[in-house]
């Protein structure tokens, strides 16, 4: 009769066989990338892709001061200095709600009482009303760089006395 030990030696070494091809593929998989390109000298070119990114800081806000009501001539002469820190050119948008009173909320005028343009003291009735829906200013905002966006204001006849006080949004659309 044939012994069991090497029938179980053999098991054993087929075993270890079987571990060692298995730990071998496992490594093989880990080391080789998951996309490449060989050239014609044998050399591998990865490829990365760097996502464009366009990114903002607003450092100021807007102070408009006294207006009397009814004055609706006041030009785009307040500014946000929109800076892009990306990688990516952008357009800056804006949007705003409407102004409420900080004595009493009850105190509201709307949103496009306020005006904005690409330039400074463009007139009230040629700017563009600010809206709660984002609208594309169209200023552009390159990689690293910085763009103004103008502000005017008219106070409808009747308002009621108090400081007001509005968010106004701007956004970069990259």
């Amino acid at each position: 009769m044939k012994s069991n030990s090497s029938g179980i030696f053999n098991i054993i070494l087929i075993l270890i066989v079987a571990l060692w091809f298995g730990l071998s593929l496992f490594a093989l998989q880990k080391t080789v990338p998951l996309a490449y390109a060989a050239n014609s000298t044998g050399n591998a070119v990865l490829t990365i892709t760097v996502p464009l990114t366009c990114e903002i800081s607003l450092v100021q806000s807007i102070t408009f001061g006294t207006i009397l009501p009814g004055a609706n001539s006041v030009t785009t002469s307040q500014n946000v200095l929109d800076t892009n820190s990306g990688n990516e050119g952008a357009f800056a948008a804006v949007d705003g709600g409407n102004w409420i009173g900080t004595s009493n909320s009850l105190n509201t005028f709307g949103v496009g009482n306020t005006v904005w343009s690409a330039g400074s003291s463009v007139t009230f009735a040629s700017a563009n009303a600010l809206t709660a829906t984002a609208a594309n200013t169209n200023v552009a905002v390159g990689s690293g760089s910085s763009a103004n966006i103008w502000f005017g204001l008219g106070i409808p006849t009747g308002q009621a006395a108090d400081s007001y006080t509005q968010n106004i949004v701007v956004i970069n659309l990259c």
